[in-house]
């Protein structure tokens, strides 16, 4: 919702924002709402079955209790607004590795171009990530206690979930 609640904002799906900035918002909005209704079809299915009704889909902030569409409506949305997210976010620079840019987009694109078996497609993403140098292999010193650094170079995205951070449950699954 909170994805629906800023895309509302700058416009609606349809809209190219005109200010940049706004164009970034708009592509973090996209990859993440992209990336929740990718992570619920894993959560809610055992394959990937395009004529199955899964789940509903919200596309604005004001949906609500619709009526649960088929995987391929749902893939259809996340395609398109990854694709949306890889467009809007090209350019931008990110402050650190908790903001979605234009590589974590199409990561996530790769990956669920894998799923469904556009095993070329991910291929090619993949290989445009890697061809940034933007994330070096990690080091067997560097992995050493696992992945529990967000500074390990070869970590994406991510957020540092710290006692600092003031939030009452100190966990990934808490936030």
């Amino acid at each position: 919702r909170a994805c629906n609640v800023v895309i509302d904002i700058l416009g609606g799906t349809d809209v190219v924002p005109e200010l940049v900035e706004n164009q970034y918002m708009m592509g973090q909005a996209k990859a993440l709402r992209a990336h929740a209704y990718f992570y619920l079809t894993q959560y809610f299915t055992e394959s990937y079955d395009p004529a199955a009704e899964i789940l509903p889909i919200y596309i604005t902030s004001l949906d609500q209790n619709g009526p649960k569409v088929t995987t391929q409506v749902i893939f259809d949305q996340i395609f398109e607004d990854l694709n949306d997210a890889v467009t809007l976010l090209n350019g931008f620079e990110r402050a650190g590795k908790h903001q979605v840019d234009q590589n974590v987009a199409k990561g996530i694109l790769a990956y669920v171009h894998a799923y469904v078996g556009n095993n070329e497609e991910a291929k090619d993403l993949t290989d445009e990530i890697i061809l940034t140098n933007e994330f070096p292999l990690t080091t067997s010193a560097q992995a050493v206690g696992g992945f529990n650094d967000l500074a390990t170079p070869s970590w994406m995205w991510g957020f540092d979930i710290t006692l600092d951070t003031g939030l009452d449950l100190v966990s990934w699954w808490g936030q």
